[in-house]
């Protein structure tokens, strides 16, 4: 879907000469092999894992955007957002912060993976999206 769904997507700004956004993900990055990463480093992925389909999926989307950006010189932006939380969050989505947030007001233990030692980065919503510009760069886009 990632592929199938970039490469139109991007074929249409081609077409209407629109800016275009891919919203990607930190889970570009994989398993780091080292830590903290800087800038440079380029992930540590599994193509055959578990979720190597959405990662790879990912990956090859940001591939697209640069290619039609030196091929056809597409105006594109990539964030990669990381770990995003904020209001209506549901309370069952699988996430950490949903998930630390009930099982506290269950009186739960909170869950911790691994040796409780790893880091995440998080970021708020509003952070990620300015919803005072989104309108801008619809019409925009146009």
């Amino acid at each position: 879907m990632n592929i199938l769904g970039s490469l139109n997507m991007l074929e249409l700004a081609q077409h209407n000469n629109a800016r275009i956004l891919q919203a990607s993900t930190s889970e570009v990055y994989g398993d780091p092999s080292s830590h903290p990463q800087t800038e440079l480093y380029w992930g540590n992925v599994n193509p055959i894992g578990v979720r190597a389909c959405y990662n790879e999926g990912k990956r090859s989307a940001e591939t697209l955007f640069f290619d039609y950006r030196r091929m056809h010189r597409l105006t594109i932006k990539v964030a990669r957002i990381f770990n995003t939380y904020g209001p209506r969050m549901l309370p069952d989505d699988g996430r950490v912060v949903s998930t630390f947030i009930v099982q506290a007001l269950r009186s739960e233990p909170i869950t911790l993976f691994g040796d409780g030692r790893q880091t995440r980065s998080f970021a708020y919503v509003t952070d990620v999206v300015d919803e005072r510009l989104s309108g801008c760069r619809r019409h925009q886009a146009r």
